[in-house]
């Protein structure tokens, strides 16, 4: 799995797996209805189906995955939980992409054992072994749209809700292009 390491640390994955470009705007409640309200949203459909969203980060104490821009996390929707690892991929100048997949899990803590082998293998050699620990949480409704565009689909995300890490809570508000 491993290929490469740049001169900052990060590491270039080479998995069988899709990419995904996305756009994120940060706002806040009235910007959401503003989006929401927007001549193209508005038009593209009647709703905005919303579901509630938790999510859990993790990374050593040390931050070793953070400093390689990688990203381990485990959702929960719909009663499911879902481990998702997001990682950068080299791009031309002034691109950005991540690769990024995701497998289910039977709780809320990650298990990189069920990655597969070379995952987990260049995991636990980034991590060295060290316990992963919760850093901090997010919930949140995410409402979205698919519009279509020419011969592309592009997903909408209208998020609001809050980042929590200990005892500190942040609000957040974000509009998503995926």
């Amino acid at each position: 799995m491993r290929q490469d390491v740049d001169e900052r640390g990060l590491v270039e994955f080479a998995l069988p797996t899709s990419r995904e470009a996305e756009i994120k705007f940060e706002t806040d409640a009235s910007g959401l209805k503003l989006a929401r309200r927007s001549e193209m949203l508005a038009t593209a459909a009647a709703r905005w189906p919303g579901r509630t969203v938790r999510t859990a980060y993790f990374d050593t104490q040390a931050g070793d995955l953070w400093r390689r821009r990688i990203i381990l996390r485990v959702n929960r929707a719909r009663r499911r939980h879902v481990m998702g690892l997001k990682w950068p991929l080299r791009q031309p100048q002034g691109s950005a992409s991540a690769g990024e997949f995701e497998i289910p899990v039977p709780g809320d803590e990650p298990d990189i054992a069920l990655f597969d082998d070379a995952t987990s293998a260049e995991l636990h050699r980034i991590t060295e072994g060290q316990k992963l620990e919760r850093q901090f949480e997010t919930q949140f409704m995410r409402r979205s749209r698919t519009l279509e565009f020419s011969h592309s689909l592009i997903e909408v995300a209208l998020d609001e809700g809050f980042v929590a890490t200990g005892d500190r809570r942040l609000p957040l508000a974000e509009v998503e292009l995926a």
